[in-house]
């Protein structure tokens, strides 16, 4: 089977013309998938935003369950390989395409947990700004 995408070490004169989107390689956050680039990034290209979408869902679930962390080496500051991660990011799509409609319902999932928890972060801080208000009005007051 021929590779639909490639993983590469991020450059600044990478050639962006593809779909494309970035991937954390050092830290205890590597596999973390990024919209944009930083430093110590592999940038992932793809053949068309369908197949770019899949592997984003792909590296965020590896990063979210820990499954990066086995792999990953350093003593101060840990960092997965560009091959270890490539070996893993193919052997996952493979399972991927092997069962895509459980693939496509646990990223429907994940997207909505997303959304929830956007809701309730968004509601916290209310609740901060509500708390503070309170307050203020109790000082303004003496």
């Amino acid at each position: 089977m021929k590779q639909k995408f490639t993983v590469k070490t991020n450059s600044p004169s990478a050639n962006l013309n593809k779909p494309h989107f970035y991937v954390l390689s050092k830290g205890l956050n590597s596999g973390k998938p990024l919209d944009a680039p930083c430093p110590n990034c592999f940038i992932i290209t793809t053949r068309n935003e369908a197949l770019k979408e899949q592997l984003y869902w792909l590296c965020h679930s590896l990063w979210q369950s820990k499954a990066l962390h086995k792999y990953l080496r350093g003593s101060v500051i840990p960092f997965i390989s560009i091959v270890e991660f490539r070996k893993v990011l193919s052997l996952n799509f493979e399972e991927v395409v092997k069962d895509e409609p459980r693939f496509k319902k646990s990223v429907q999932a994940l997207q909505a947990l997303g959304k929830k928890q956007c809701q309730y972060s968004e509601n916290i801080r209310l609740i901060e700004e509500a708390k503070r208000i309170v307050m203020y009005r109790y000082i303004k007051r003496r």
